[in-house]
């Protein structure tokens, strides 16, 4: 695998990773306080606490939020909310980790921050597969132990686990093996839990210590506290550096033999005789290695003794304390699935969002474009829309907001060859009303006005489906921001005041060259838009993460991946022309956004919407 590859991994890994273990690592501490609020009502209920929170690091929100996201209505979302803006930050603090490009020249020169994707994950390897050996080796001793067990099918071990088997509601008999290792009597197997017994421990028994005995492992079979063990086992092995994690098994296992030592006791067995018969088993036994083997002898004994003789019972749940658990188990449901509800990125604001109809342009010429080569162009004003030797899939993607085209979906293979000359004017009243509009709004409803053109020239027909597809955030890097403040006229109550005959100041972003953005009075947004069509962001969406809102003026220079890109789309009153004479040196894309405009891509995972195309024809004539 080569470094490129493996970087281009980190960088999409590595944010969801932390981000999963921070929320994990939140999720447990609030299970944390909560078995703090229970302290004094039944150990079992705080068993399932922590046991809940164990079960959060196998399973990452991305998933309840790529649900919530598929049972998103079709339609597009608004403007993202500053409220949603600070949840994504505190939910997904790692969204912004990022690692300096891999350009064959940087991997000349191997640095640590090109090799601490290797390390880190050689490191987390070696980690993983030690805690799998010892919990490995663990198991074999005990299964080891079980296999050279001999079957027990008489005696009054057998009469009293039968008996106790009915008072307990366990339809399937539990086979009884004995064994000659100086092993404490324990539940061993997940699904089909056998019961080791000690060979000779009877003789130190008497009945009533039996009984006891007996019923505090009936408990743990009740309960599958093997299986949970087994999965927090799971956890221990994967997230092996967390020290959370190995706190938590302690207070599973706490949790699990204080819960049985309460309900073998409110089941009628006498305090005394309870810990008497687990004091007789320490001192024929010795306490299992393995936390999936239910022994009896579990946890802290002095305390679970010091509990049992003081005779105090744990307090039921109150109804308070039962709405309270169940809202939170509620809430950590559905808190992602709203999450994926509302957190589909804006990325094509103007798919079916028009209240009503379209919006339409008042004339407009569609004709094929003259044979043979020629400068591209698309241009959106308050006048209207222009498009020269374009092709109908730049046109779609210029008026659905879609930056790369595997966004597309079903189309066919003509809308990539077939080009057309577009010329469509709006009437003076609605440029008018057009211009009263701040730039981005006036944008969006020109794109509403395309959206209609195309489907009544074209016949186009268009569909949704949500994917979770890799993205790239743009976001302000360290330094801050490198970008003059372009020219946005005001009228007294703060909307952008152009006249009715057109723009005063243009605005948009223009690609004289490959490898060359101009930006003239172009909101940050829709810089993230022309991105979206670079080669070098690989087909990627980038959305718009730097929360500047002012129109700024810069220029950006790189060097391009490809000789002759094609152009991207433009706004404002500039036409886009491409030259064939790219300029091979300099930067990348992602260095000379850091360096020239202060801004950073960040590599992400976000569900985003694909356009599918149901219909499409080739225009009639005029």
């Amino acid at each position: 695998m080569s470094f490129e590859t493996l970087t281009s991994l980190w960088a999409s890994l590595a944010p969801a990773a932390a981000n999963h273990i921070w929320q994990s690592t939140v999720f447990a501490l609030a299970a944390a306080a909560l078995t703090l609020l229970l302290r004094k009502n039944q150990a079992r209920a705080r068993y399932w606490l922590w046991l809940a929170a164990s079960i959060k690091f196998l399973v990452p929100f991305a998933l309840l939020v790529a649900l919530g996201s598929a049972m998103a209505p079709p339609r597009a979302l608004v403007e993202t909310q500053t409220g949603y803006r600070y949840a994504a930050e505190v939910s997904q603090p790692f969204n912004r980790i990022t690692l300096p490009a891999t350009t064959p020249a940087a991997l000349q020169h191997l640095g640590f921050a090109t090799l601490l994707p290797v390390m880190l994950l050689s490191f987390w390897l070696c980690g993983f597969f030690a805690v799998l050996t010892i919990w490995f080796h663990r198991w074999r001793r005990i299964h080891a132990i079980g296999r050279r067990a001999l079957s027990v099918n008489a005696g009054r071990e057998v009469e009293a686990l039968r008996r106790l088997e009915r008072a307990h509601k366990i339809h399937r008999p539990i086979p009884l093996r004995r064994t000659e290792a100086s092993l404490e009597p324990g539940i061993f197997g997940f699904f089909r839990p056998v019961l080791l017994w000690p060979q000779g421990i009877s003789a130190h028994l008497d009945d009533a210590h039996l009984e006891t005995i007996l019923a505090h492992e009936l408990r743990h079979v009740r309960y599958r506290d093997n299986l949970a063990a087994a999965l927090h086992a799971i956890v221990q092995a994967i997230f092996w550096f967390h020290p959370l994690v190995w706190w938590m098994g302690a207070q599973l296992v706490r949790e699990r033999e204080l819960g049985c030592d309460e309900e073998v006791i409110a089941m009628g067995s006498r305090p005394g005789i309870y810990a008497e018969g687990i004091l007789k088993a320490c001192e024929f036994c010795v306490a299992s290695p393995l936390a999936s083997f239910s022994g009896v002898t579990g946890a802290d004994l002095k305390q679970r003794i010091a509990r049992i003789m003081s005779g105090a019972s744990a307090h039921l749940l109150t109804p308070g304390k039962k709405r309270l658990l169940m809202a939170a188990g509620a809430g950590a449901f559905a808190a992602p699935l709203l999450f994926g509800l509302i957190s589909l990125p804006r990325v094509r604001a103007q798919i079916l969002q028009a209240s009503g109809p379209l919006p339409s342009f008042e004339v407009a010429s569609v004709k094929p474009s003259k044979p043979g080569p020629g400068p591209q162009r698309m241009q959106m004003r308050a006048g209207g829309f222009v498009a020269q030797n374009v092709s109908l899939r730049d046109i779609i993607k210029l008026a659905y907001k879609i930056g790369g085209d595997d966004e597309i979906e079903g189309a066919p293979s003509w809308i990539n060859t077939a080009r057309y000359d577009i010329d469509a004017k709006e009437d003076d009243a609605t440029v008018q009303k057009l211009n009263a509009l701040p730039l981005e709004k006036k944008d969006d409803q020109v794109c509403l006005m395309i959206q209609s053109l195309l489907i009544d020239r074209f016949q186009l027909k268009v569909s949704m489906r949500r994917e979770q597809l890799p993205v790239y955030a743009l976001i302000v890097a360290k330094s801050g921001p490198k970008l003059a403040v372009g020219s946005r006229p005001q009228d007294p109550a703060g909307r952008s005041a152009v006249p009715a005959g057109g723009d005063r100041h243009p605005s948009g972003i223009i690609q004289n060259r490959p490898g060359s953005l101009q930006g003239v009075n172009a909101p940050m947004g829709f810089l993230a838009h022309v991105l979206s069509g670079m080669a070098e962001t690989g087909g990627r969406i980038v959305l718009d993460r730097t929360d500047l809102t002012e129109v700024y003026n810069f220029k950006l220079s790189w060097a391009p991946e490809q000789p002759a890109p094609q152009p991207g789309s433009q706004s404002g009153n500039q036409p886009s022309i491409m030259s064939s004479s790219p300029d091979s040196s300099g930067p990348s894309l992602f260095t000379a956004l850091q360096e020239q405009l202060g801004l950073k891509l960040v590599s992400q995972k976000g569900p985003v919407e694909v356009l599918a195309i149901d219909h499409v024809e080739k225009p009639s004539p005029n």
